[in-house]
């Protein structure tokens, strides 16, 4: 059983993630294991692979990426009981722990550009808050 909960004040809000088209606030619990997952609208997906695209001929996502039509927590929702938990654990990364602490999955180059922005790089499990079990 996947349990789904997202990480309130996670350096934006709720309306922020919709009107960006992406949204990293989502996190999936699988016996322990903590996945964040970075949800990504496909037209923001093709604008984001253009852009490098036009200068190189690769594109690497970021880690643990879905596209979908929508990032909306409803449908996030939806769309992770049609992947269903053994594509995330085959498929995704899981977050580094250390007791509580969940340390988000960043090159050591985004950890430093994050902590000198002021922005987190781990939470403590309790922050999380429950959305549903699927």
């Amino acid at each position: 059983m996947m349990k789904v909960y997202y990480l309130n004040e996670f350096e934006t809000d709720d309306i922020l993630f919709l009107m960006k088209c992406f949204r990293n606030d989502i996190f999936i619990d699988i016996n322990g294991e903590i996945y964040n997952i970075f949800f990504i609208e496909k037209q923001r997906f093709i604008s984001e692979l253009n852009n490098p695209m036009d200068c190189s001929d690769i594109f690497i996502p970021d880690i643990n990426t879905i596209v979908l039509k929508s990032v909306e927590k409803s449908n996030i929702i939806k769309q992770l009981s049609k992947i269903g938990e053994s594509t995330i654990r085959c498929c995704m990364k899981p977050c580094a722990q250390d007791g509580e602490t969940v340390y988000l999955n960043l090159t050591d180059e985004e950890k430093k550009g994050y902590l000198e922005l002021g922005w987190r790089i781990s939470f403590e499990k309790k922050e999380l808050k429950f959305i549903t079990n699927i």
